[in-house]
């Protein structure tokens, strides 16, 4: 090449250039990519550029196609008859951006488009198509038109002879995603990105539970297809019947479709039911009469002792639509054998003919933490709420559809102009009828339902707008998430973790989370800017915190002969072993477990660490 070297090489479609200006895109299916440019000695039909003005210093010719200029850049240019060539001041993956202008003859200067020497990408075209012509770029009442195709003119093609120069054209490649380094207790924002559309889908979700995701927030957790058995606590009565039964959605074909759920919709306060009761006719025989009765449904917490001994919080709710196949797919209205047998010992005598139009929603827990819920609760009768935990149906209770146990609770509300407090609740069940597998039955056994610990997570969305620059970020104002205790028992502590959490862009905290405790785990996850703008950041405070406790107490369980002359089974547990691994016969003699809750509130206030900060919208 007589020693002179430039690179130029066919990498992005002729389409995607043409869409920056505006052009129909119909490229030709297997079009073989651009020849390589030859120095020198050009043919008439082929663009050359020059290192230098006036067509002088070091040449190339490029061919008809797309080329990247990365040696040296050119100063001038020839463009013969019957082509275009369009320059692009800048490139990358997908093509030419920045000042462009499309040029139809020869330029002895390309500084007059303020492209001297600063050319990184040439498109070669002719400016011809079978009934269509090229309307090279121009300016019209002060507004640039970018070039484009057009049909013929019967009358003739009008001509432009006046090169323009475009705008800055924007890059067409894909921005680059969020980049976020961390580093003990600040999560820094390196590069600011937007949002794909799956977190973008997921961020919006969070508005149908007030902002909030629970510990599905990461993917759904299986459950298994076993029932749960409940002790009775009467001679009479066998513990070995089966209860709690886990729902499937209807239609639901996936190899594993038992999971545990989100449910959200509005508290209940009372219902009206039906009833019938056979009596004399004063004839020797009976008639059926009916009538109707109304049943308190405000939260509350159940005192119910002897056979069936029930202490849960209850909490009633009428599903919104998105969730309305909580009772939709679930077992429909059925007075079972074992509802019969429990109504020998209540006074519970429901027909079970009523449809379904509330989820029941049980937890036991500690008397303090419950009543503290159930009295709040009972303040918010037709408001929302929402919580999480393994969909099941309960047979002694006409199979009625449950969120039980309730492993989340949460709900948010107004405490003021730009304050918003979230009322979060994570517990370990304590009534102890999901603990051990031995308690399951009749089907496939993973964890307990509710045994602790329990890893309660919640997902705070969050949204804040920032400036484009330094100086617009300093001016702007962020949000601090401070932890308030309400109620705890067997919160696992996390080490070092008693300190402010920062999410820091430019220098600057956007989102500060203040735990008071050391009882969080804390990320901020999904980051990323609102789809279709260039200053507003959404994303997750992610927190997460554990309850109860599971402690090995044997390393060797004998179990002795139910019969004489059999021989003890002696089982060694190794230390630290998984308690749903081990022999179900032998899980309750070397385990040992406790419940737990943890009753907290966030309160989410703008700072002034940041100044003012407009936001688009309140979560």
């Amino acid at each position: 090449m007589q020693g002179h070297h430039v690179v130029v090489a066919a990498a992005v479609s002729l389409a995607l250039c043409q869409a920056a200006l505006g052009q129909p895109a119909k490229p030709k299916p297997g079009k073989p990519p651009a020849a390589p440019f030859i120095l020198g000695g050009a043919a008439s039909t082929d663009v050359v550029i020059f290192e230098q003005q006036d067509f002088t210093g070091r040449s190339a010719t490029l061919t008809s196609g797309e080329h990247r200029i990365t040696d040296w850049k050119p100063a001038s240019i020839r463009v013969p008859a019957g082509l275009i060539a369009i320059l692009f001041e800048s490139a990358d993956a997908a093509g030419g951006f920045g000042i462009s202008v499309d040029l139809m003859e020869d330029h002895p200067d390309l500084a007059a488009f303020g492209l001297d020497r600063n050319v990184s990408f040439i498109l070669v075209t002719p400016s011809v198509r079978p009934n269509l012509f090229w309307a090279r770029a121009r300016t019209e009442n002060g507004q640039f038109i970018a070039g484009h195709w057009e049909r013929n003119r019967a009358k003739g093609n009008p001509v432009n002879t006046v090169a323009v120069a475009s705008p800055p054209l924007a890059s067409r490649a894909p921005a680059a995603p969020s980049l976020i380094r961390h580093q003990g207790t600040t999560w820094t924002i390196a590069t600011l990105g937007p949002q794909s559309e799956a977190d973008a889908f997921q961020w919006r979700l969070a508005d149908r539970t007030m902002g909030v995701i629970g510990s599905d927030f990461r993917g759904p957790q299986e459950i298994g297809s076993a029932a749960f058995q409940r002790a009775s606590g009467n001679v009479k009565i066998p513990d070995w019947l089966n209860f709690w039964y886990p729902n499937k959605q209807r239609n639901d074909h996936r190899p594993i479709v038992y999971f545990k759920r989100t449910l959200t919709g509005v508290i209940t306060d009372t219902i009206t039911r039906n009833w019938s009761r056979p009596v004399p006719d004063g004839h020797g025989g009976v008639e059926l009469i009916h009538g109707t009765y109304e049943l308190s449904d405000v939260p509350h917490v159940t005192k119910i002792f002897g056979t069936y001994a029930d202490f849960d919080l209850n909490i009633d709710v009428a599903p919104f639509a998105d969730y309305l196949y909580l009772i939709r797919d679930s077992h429909p209205p059925e007075r079972s054998t074992e509802k019969k047998l429990k109504d020998i010992v209540d006074s519970d005598h429901d027909p079970c003919t009523d449809p379904f139009i509330k989820v029941e929603a049980e937890i036991d827990a500690g008397n303090l933490a419950k009543e503290s819920i159930a009295a709040s609760l009972r303040q918010r009768v037709g408001e929302q709420v929402a919580m999480y935990g393994p969909w099941v149906y309960d047979i002694a209770h006409c199979c009625h559809p449950e969120i039980h146990p309730a492993e989340q609770i949460w709900w948010t509300e107004k405490a003021g102009k730009d304050v918003q407090v979230y009322h979060l609740n994570v517990f370990a069940d304590s009534s102890k009828r999901f603990w051990w597998r031995s308690q399951m039955d009749d089907g496939t056994k993973l964890r307990p339902w509710g045994a602790p610990p329990i890893a309660g997570l919640f997902a705070i969305a969050f949204e804040v707008r920032v400036g484009t620059t330094d100086a617009a970020v300093g001016a702007g104002r962020g949000k601090r998430f401070e932890v308030g205790n309400v109620d705890q028992w067997n919160v696992a502590p996390v080490p070092d973790s008693n300190k402010v959490h920062d999410l820091v862009y430019r220098g600057r905290a956007l989102i500060s989370f203040v735990p008071h405790n050391d009882a969080f785990k804390v990320s901020y996850e999904n980051v990323g800017l609102k789809p279709g703008t260039t200053d507003v950041v959404r994303g997750f405070l992610v927190i997460e915190t554990t309850v109860g406790i599971v402690k090995q107490i044997a390393t060797r369980v004998v179990l002795q002969p139910l019969q004489v002359g059999n021989q003890a089974v002696i089982f060694d547990v190794p230390q630290g072993a998984d308690p749903d691994e081990v022999d179900q016969r032998v899980e309750r003699a070397a385990f040992h477990k406790e419940g737990g809750h943890y009753v907290f509130t966030v309160t989410r206030t703008d700072t002034g660490g940041l100044g003012h900060l407009s936001v688009e919208h309140d979560r």
